[in-house]
């Protein structure tokens, strides 16, 4: 019975422990392009929450799919960090036929032979949608890892 339960709580351990947690939006804007600058201003915005839990990072689409299966981005149904847009890494995008990039977990889509740059997703209050290389937007900050499990 006790080495049932050891093994049993082992398993929840790590769902729990890993799944990513979201922290808000990062206190600067940078450019989608660049994913390093995105993931320093997470650093620095929530340094404090590097320093206990680590891992603090631009935040995915996959952490967005993944907190609106679970329980509502970040943790409540109609969540809003009170910004007019905030971006994330776009990690569940496939390509159509009609050359458009579109993401899985947010519904971006871009428009028709027109990729635009389907590394990031920019959220607004009303939309979801693929943006140019060179916008600057404020980075989505999250801690953890996800622990979802299809990619």
């Amino acid at each position: 019975m006790i080495k049932t339960l050891s093994f049993a709580t082992l398993l929840y351990i790590p769902i729990v422990a890993f799944a990513a947690t979201f922290l808000g939006p990062g206190s600067s804007a940078g450019t989608l392009g660049d994913p390093a600058e995105m993931h320093r201003i997470c650093r620095e915005t929530y340094s404090e929450e590097e320093e206990v839990h680590g891992n603090v990072r631009w935040a995915s689409t996959t952490d967005y799919l993944q907190a609106n299966n679970g329980q509502g981005w970040g943790g409540e149904s109609g969540h809003e960090f009170g910004l007019d847009r905030v971006a994330l890494r776009a990690e569940h995008t496939v390509f159509t036929p009609d050359g458009r990039s579109y993401d899985e977990a947010t519904g971006a889509l871009s428009p028709a032979n027109n990729l635009r740059f389907p590394g990031a997703v920019v959220i607004t209050l009303q939309s979801a949608s693929f943006a140019r290389r060179g916008t600057v937007v404020m980075p989505m900050c999250a801690y953890g890892s996800s622990n979802f499990t299809d990619r």
